[in-house]
């Protein structure tokens, strides 16, 4: 690219040179020489014109080079930023995991303690009917030791009432017999 540079400013000393004996010889006539002057002319304005279109490209690839290299970093940082909420939402799931297993456990808990108040409740049940039949019983045989203690009383003091009369009947009998 450096050689095309030097090119437009070179090539105007050849084809312009001092005309030697040889295109004395030549025959070349001077609407010929000035025609090749501007050819030349022509194509040093084709080559700085071409050389400019090479800087142009040069330093439109470069920018391009730029862009790319900036959308490549971009899609780098995305990249690295998928990979970090990936790693993110793996973690999440691991913990949801953890805490639908637990959960799991506590709602079994839940049920296994709800069986127990429920047989707790029978158990409670059956208890309070027995207290109450024992109640019942109590009250019944309470009442039965109160009727059989009445009996047992009246029966003692009807005993006591008989000891006490043959004892009032033979009592009179002694106090006369020392006369």
């Amino acid at each position: 690219m450096k050689r095309l540079f030097f090119i437009p400013f070179i090539a105007p000393f050849f084809l312009n040179g001092e005309p030697s004996a040889f295109d004395l010889q030549s025959g070349a006539t001077k609407k010929e020489l000035k025609q090749l002057q501007v050819n030349s002319k022509n194509f040093s304005n084709i080559l700085t014109k071409i050389h400019s279109q090479v800087e142009a490209n040069t330093q439109a690839q470069e920018g391009l080079r730029s862009i790319y290299e900036g959308q490549a970093n971009k899609i780098k940082d995305l990249n690295n930023a998928i990979l970090s909420q990936e790693e993110s939402l793996r973690a999440l799931k691991a913990s949801q995991e953890v805490q639908a297993n637990t959960l799991k456990q506590q709602s079994q808990t839940l049920e296994n303690l709800r069986n127990e108040i429920h047989a707790n409740q029978q158990a409670i049940q059956q208890l309070d009917k027995q207290n109450k039949e024992m109640s019942e019983l109590l009250t019944k045989l309470s009442q039965d030791l109160v009727s059989q203690i009445a009996l047992i009383q009246k029966a003692l003091k009807e005993q006591e009432e008989k000891a006490e009369k043959p004892l009032k009947s033979s009592a009179p009998d002694n106090k006369n017999p020392s006369l």
